[in-house]
């Protein structure tokens, strides 16, 4: 094989050694495969990787199939005629070997659970099994290759995943429709919205703390600002608590004293120009209905405190195999909705996901920190939200697991030579 270096700077990552790429071109720098399907395959996963943080965007209104869903679907179809044609690259399947395990018992439980419960295969169902197994193995079959390729290849989705995420956090200031003063922009609902926009920190942190040039640096630190700016105006306080705890792990687990004295002089510089009221939040700021409330967030706490109580309820009589998912929609806590909607393995298997996404940040190198604490961030606001499906969240968490030491059932065979 030829050897070639290449410059990996759009993202400041140091340059890597690969196959010769023909030509220079855009299409020449995201695509790894050795084939026309293989190809195609990959540019449609990075179009759908793209989309997937705006899935409010729908064909037929806002509730409807989303364009996401359908270029998610092509690639699948794609990826799959690919990978009968030309072998599965074994190393990103071993490497989200946990994950692919887990939620494929979790996708059968939850088939099951409907059959129990003499249920026809309801439409959230087969979202369910799409948006988690199916997410997580567009992201572990991307490219062809291993090693160091393998890495450029996790670095491209990352770019691209960031980039959709800067794409739906400015598009809450572009003016769509807003509910009750929070922004929705191009996400489905406001949680939904700062659900994504503290994926959207975490992907363009791990970036920047990647970039070896300082117009990446400002241009990812950049993004990183206005995906919290948009997280302020969605008014989630899911996101913003799970926000907060991945920054405290980040801060208290990078081991740079200087990165902490900005952290430190920065928060206290933000709570002086509040306080001075030189900024103005949102009326519907997160920060707000956490801690001062208003008619808006009793009304919220109520209905949650009655949902809270009807899931128990529903747990209690249907605690093994559950009620079947299409009960599920209006749990308000993504644990529930896997006990309510697949039963006692389902939750068992969500807990163990959300667990280990809460110890991931011990398992990473510094460089990699980011994305863990990310999913930190996830598995706290799983308290609080019901956006099991949404497909940017699991394929953020297939990124996650693909930068992760440990956990795998099967270690991938060039994990020397990824980790180099």
């Amino acid at each position: 094989m030829a050897v070639r270096t290449r410059d990996a700077s759009v993202a400041g990552a140091p340059a890597v050694v690969g196959r010769p790429v023909a030509g220079g071109g855009l299409i020449s720098r995201i695509t790894s495969s050795d084939s026309l399907i293989g190809r195609l395959a990959d540019l449609l996963t990075l179009l759908g990787i793209l989309l997937a943080p705006s899935y409010g965007l729908a064909i037929g209104g806002r509730l409807g199939f989303a364009f996401a869903d359908l270029v998610l679907g092509l690639a699948a179809g794609a990826r799959g005629l690919h990978l009968l044609m030309r072998g599965v690259p074994l190393a990103g399947i071993r490497r989200q070997s946990f994950l692919i395990g887990l939620l494929f018992v979790f996708s059968g439980s939850a088939v099951v659970s409907s059959v129990v419960n003499g249920q026809a295969i309801p439409l959230i169902l087969i979202t369910v099994v799409v948006a988690t197994l199916g997410s997580v193995l567009l992201v572990a079959t991307f490219g062809s290759g291993g090693g160091e390729e393998r890495e450029r290849d996790l670095l491209r989705l990352v770019q691209v995943y960031a980039i959709g995420n800067i794409i739906l956090a400015a598009s809450c200031y572009l003016g769509p429709v807003s509910r009750e003063g929070r922004a929705i922009g191009y996400a489905i609902h406001p949680n939904a919205l700062g659900h994504s926009c503290v994926m959207g920190v975490a992907a363009c942190v791990w970036l920047w703390d990647r970039a070896s040039t300082t117009r990446w640096r400002l241009i990812w630190a950049g993004g990183a600002l206005l995906n919290v700016g948009a997280l302020m105006q969605s008014g989630s306080r899911g996101g913003v608590v799970g926000l907060g705890v991945g920054m405290i792990v980040y801060l208290c687990l990078r081991g740079n004293l200087r990165l902490r004295l900005a952290a430190i002089a920065g928060g206290w510089l933000i709570v002086l120009v509040l306080v001075a009221g030189v900024v103005q939040l949102p009326a519907g700021n997160p920060i707000q209905r956490l801690f001062v409330g208003g008619a808006n967030t009793e009304g919220s706490n109520e209905a949650r405190r009655e949902l809270l109580e009807e899931d128990i309820e529903n747990i209690g009589e249907a605690p093994v195999f559950g009620k079947g998912y299409k009960t599920v929609v209006d749990v308000h806590n993504v644990y529930f909705q896997g006990w309510i909607g697949g039963g006692a393995l389902d939750a068992f298997i969500l807990m163990i996901i959300g667990t280990t996404m809460l110890l991931l940040p011990l398992w990473q190198r510094p460089r990699d920190l980011a994305l863990a604490c990310g999913a930190t961030a996830i598995a706290i606001a799983w308290l609080f939200t019901n956006i099991m499906t949404a497909r940017d969240q699991w394929i953020f968490i297939a990124l996650t697991f693909a930068t992760a030491r440990s956990p795998s059932v099967l270690k991938p065979r060039d994990e020397g030579a990824t980790r180099a």
